[in-house]
């Protein structure tokens, strides 16, 4: 009997990719992110091929054939480095990049097919490869080895295109143009012109992602009026206990974004965390849904220091999160503007200055509750409502439930003590009434 045991992962385990908790954009992500790590990895070779040369990622959804396509123009596999990139949890050489934990593509890839195909030439190289998975025909034949199919090809050419063939769940239009939101903010730092100049270009069925930065209040302090307007926008730079440096900015935004406030995390350049319509929103920095915070903060944070799920669908904070939170709300209420203060000082300004409607046509002039947790606020002068329960900092409780509706008529402010909270009401939403809101190298 022997006294060891095999540990090596057998085929099988591309069985079970299937199986992996991605969400469709993060597995999509994973091809980007080998392309752009083969490009910035050759970047000087890449840049003689021709002038004026961009990185090309092109990512085609066929509902109709039940197909997704990825192709690039980045530096491909060579022969030497397809076994090593197309082999289970073999980890690239170099990871210091996007390229980092050796399985990415192919759990992507066999969680969206179940016969899929990668097909590459490498820069310098005359000969193409294509490599066939058969998911379910390796898995029962225990296939271990897969032909690499080399054919003659003009050299210069340099580009990878994987082919996923019977998507188990193809993504509908609707998710399409969702997968084409968090794509574009997951690379925000790669397409935007001010970071690369437009070299990067990734395209969703032939459209090209375009990030458009948001816009940071410009205002005076809200307890001068009489103060110069200054920009909301402060940058970060601090360390964590555990020496892990964060930097990125923090910001206003000058109108409620309910959808979009929050914070982005970001890797190595690309968001692991708080794309598009998924922001990190911790209590500790934004208190509960609804909250004036929780509308108006957002930033980007860069944490390359920590690391990052396999999935790189988020960060491992391990015991770090705490005190990254609460470095993180010291950074943004000190030295230099506060941020968090401003926020909540322009929640109570438009709190007061809520009671000043006519109560013509139902406007709304009732004013919003004070700012401390009882919720008393000063009535409003013929509003719709009454006022809305005060939200004191994060951390505190929610000042209650909106106060009774105003009288229309005869223009008196709402509710006792002009809208006083219901006692013991939690978390309401904080929002105005009059506001609307309508070929590249496979090193994973």
């Amino acid at each position: 009997m022997s006294n060891t045991v095999g540990i090596t992962p057998g085929v099988g385990i591309i069985g079970i990719f299937q199986f992996v908790k991605y969400k469709s954009w993060f597995a999509l992500a994973e091809y980007v992110d080998n392309a752009i790590d083969s490009y910035l990895k050759n970047r000087e070779a890449l840049d003689k091929t021709q002038e004026g040369y961009r990185l090309l990622i092109d990512i085609d959804i066929n509902v109709e054939e039940n197909y997704i396509r990825i192709t690039d123009n980045a530096a491909g596999i060579s022969g030497d480095d397809l076994e090593r990139a197309l082999r289970m949890a073999v980890r690239p050489p170099v990871r210091t990049g996007l390229s980092e934990f050796g399985m990415g593509m192919k759990a992507a890839s066999c969680w969206f097919s179940p016969k899929w195909y990668i097909e590459t030439q490498a820069l310098g190289e005359d000969v193409r490869r294509k490599v066939i998975f058969d998911v379910n025909q390796i898995v029962e034949n225990e296939t271990s080895e897969l032909d690499t199919n080399p054919v003659p090809s003009p050299l210069g050419a340099h580009f990878t295109n994987i082919h996923l063939g019977e998507v188990f769940s193809m993504p509908t239009q609707s998710a399409i143009a969702k997968i084409r939101e968090h794509l574009t903010s997951i690379y925000r730092d790669f397409i935007r012109e001010d970071k690369f100049m437009s070299r990067v270009v990734i395209t969703v069925n032939a459209k090209p992602l375009k990030y458009k930065a948001p816009s940071v209040l410009v205002m005076h302090p809200y307890a001068d009026k009489s103060a110069e307007p200054i920009e909301w926008r402060k940058e970060l730079d601090f360390t964590c206990a555990g020496g892990q440096r964060v930097t990125g900015f923090a910001a206003i935004y000058p109108t409620a974004k309910t959808k979009e406030a929050g914070f982005a995390l970001l890797r190595r350049g690309r968001v692991v965390e708080g794309s598009f319509d998924e922001p990190y929103r911790p209590t500790k920095i934004f208190g509960t849904p609804g909250s004036f915070y929780s509308q108006r903060i957002y930033g980007e944070l860069h944490l390359d220091d920590f690391a990052a799920s396999f999935t790189k669908d988020g960060v491992k904070w391990e015991d770090a999160e705490e005190d990254f939170l609460v470095r993180l709300k010291a950074a943004m209420k000190g030295p230099g503007i506060d941020l968090l203060k401003q926020a909540n000082g322009m929640r109570m300004k438009e709190s007061s200055a809520g009671g000043s409607g006519n109560g013509q046509n139902g406007s709304a002039g009732g004013g919003k509750g004070g700012t401390q947790p009882s919720g008393n606020g000063s009535p409003g002068n013929g509003g719709a409502s009454g006022g809305n329960g005060g939200s004191p900092e994060p951390g505190g409780q929610d000042g209650g439930t909106s106060g009774n509706a105003g009288s229309n008529t005869q223009g008196a402010g709402g509710g006792s003590s002009g809208g006083q909270a219901s006692p013991g009401a939690l978390h309401q939403s904080l929002s105005r009434p009059s506001q609307s809101r309508f070929g590249h190298s496979m090193l994973l």
